[in-house]
């Protein structure tokens, strides 16, 4: 019933823009550690994001989605973000993540070479070795479910 939008800001300045010529400032959560919307909030957008009106919208701003949405739900309906650090981006150090905080984190991102730090004396969990799980996201899974199947 609130406009909540929540994520982790990549910018950590207030973004500038044009719109239609016009300077506009906002604030933008990137997409690539997720960002999350309340249904309320997302109804208030349908003028510059429903049926269609996204992509023109983002045009006219001549930035990309996460901006856009940043660029609505800031400057359009001022609301402002509510900064997690519990959502994360594959451009941030994964493994600079405290592995004991990984199972309340909420997401996360990947990129080669770009691992969470899942060891096996840091769990009572299946951790899958380097060349089955390069990426972590096996044992990570295992951390959070280890009642799934293949963390057995």
């Amino acid at each position: 019933r609130k406009d909540v939008y929540l994520g982790r800001r990549s910018i950590l300045t207030d973004f500038e823009g044009k719109f239609f010529g016009k300077t506009v400032y906002f604030v933008f959560a990137t997409t690539g550690a997720g960002v999350c919307i309340s249904k309320t909030l997302a109804e208030k957008m349908e003028p510059w994001a429903g049926a269609g009106k996204f992509l023109a919208t983002s045009r006219a701003l001549g930035h990309a989605d996460d901006c856009t949405l940043g660029f609505i739900i800031t400057n359009r309906l001022k609301v402002n973000l509510t900064v997690t650090n519990l959502f994360h981006s594959h451009m941030e150090n994964l493994a600079k993540l405290d592995p004991t905080t990984l199972q309340k984190q909420v997401v996360f991102s990947h990129r080669t070479l770009n691992i969470i730090n899942i060891t096996s004396n840091l769990t009572n969990t299946k951790v899958f070795d380097l060349n089955a799980d390069p990426t972590r996201f096996y044992s990570l899974h295992c951390l959070v479910h280890p009642e799934s199947f293949f963390c057995k």
